[in-house]
Order: C-alpha cells, then structure tokens, then sequence
C-alpha cells in the first residue's frame, strides 16, 4: 500500500542520514588536527587529544552515574548533571 512505501521511505532515510552521521566524526577525528596542530607535533597531540577525549568519557560516565545515584529524586540528579556539563562547557 501507499502507506507501507511511504514508512519504508522514511525508514530508509532515516538509516541513511545516521549511517552518514557515523562518518563525520571520524572525519573531524583526522582533519582537525591536520588544520590545527604543526606539522613538526601533530601525531603528537592528536594522540594526546584522543586520549583525552578517552579519559574525559570515562570520568564522565563513572562520575555522572555516582551523582545521579546521589538524588532521590532522578530530575535533581539530572539537573546537576546538566548544571556540571554547563559549567565544563562554559570553561
């Protein structure tokens, strides 16, 4: 039926747009640092910069769940997780 094509279209579509997505950052994991760090210290840093990124998701997975599990309440607790990221985000 029409209906049918048309959810298969938007299905389709969907995939597509997030399969693409997966490439962007990888992308920018490369071009990045080639347009922002100097050819004599860019292996260097980008990989100082990937572990960073690495260590920083680690840190803020274990300490989001640790002050999430702090609140009785799940919406305190998820608006201090906010408030945190908007004051990192802010340095």
């Amino acid at each position: 039926s029409l209906e049918a094509e048309g959810r298969s279209a938007a299905q389709f579509s969907l995939y597509a747009l997030l399969y693409g997505s997966y490439w962007v950052c990888n992308v920018t994991t490369f071009v990045l640092p080639s347009e922002t760090f100097e050819p004599e210290v860019r292996s260097s840093l980008n990989g100082l910069s990937a572990a960073a990124g690495k260590v920083g998701a680690i840190l803020g997975t274990t300490i989001f769940e640790k002050l999430l599990g702090g609140f009785d309440d799940e919406n305190e607790g998820v608006r201090a997780i906010l408030f945190l990221c908007t004051a990192a985000s802010s340095l």
